[in-house]
């Protein structure tokens, strides 16, 4: 996903919306690819941070409203880790406003189409991809294989004394 904006959603608050709003004849930008998930609750922060290393210029989480979860605190766990993103983003000196949280309810086609649309505008204002073209320094850091530099087998070097296990008072054979 090059420079585009993820719209990750729940399968029950979220997509309703979406079929709500495609039915009233609002149109997502060419650029907004959707990701259904049972609930926004299973989202969780290297998601989010792998979709901006693959390119994605923002993502906006859309879940159910405050009360309104089909599994009870889906929602509330999401804004949780979105706002987590956002801290680490922030700290890298990246900003925080390439990931969102957004809650709807089903009947909300309009609003979530201003949502997203204003959302886009957010990132639109950021440089494109700013976490793919600035990968996590660590990575550089170490190789991608310690363990090939390695050794593969320090118990092959040293093989267990005992195979089988000893009873008190036998010899080993």
């Amino acid at each position: 996903m090059e420079n585009g904006v993820l719209v990750v959603h729940c399968a029950q608050s979220g997509r309703k919306a979406l079929e709500r709003m495609r039915r009233l004849g609002y149109r997502l930008p060419a650029s907004v690819r959707t990701f259904e998930m049972a609930c926004t609750g299973r989202v969780s922060e290297p998601i989010l941070m792998e979709s901006l290393l693959d390119g994605a210029a923002g993502i906006l989480v859309v879940g159910c409203r405050k009360d309104n979860c089909k599994f009870l605190d889906g929602n509330v766990r999401a804004e949780k880790r979105v706002s987590r993103v956002c801290t680490l983003l922030h700290d890298a000196g990246i900003g925080g406003k390439m990931v969102e949280m957004h809650l709807t309810a089903p009947d909300e086609g309009i609003g979530l189409y201003r949502a997203v649309r204003g959302f886009c505008e957010k990132v639109a204002q950021n440089p494109p991809s700013v976490v793919a073209q600035n990968p996590p320094s660590v990575v550089a850091q170490n190789p991608p294989s310690v363990v090939a530099q390695n050794p593969p087998s320090v118990v092959a070097q040293n093989p267990p004394s005992v195979v089988a296990p000893q009873r008190a008072g036998e010899e080993a054979k």
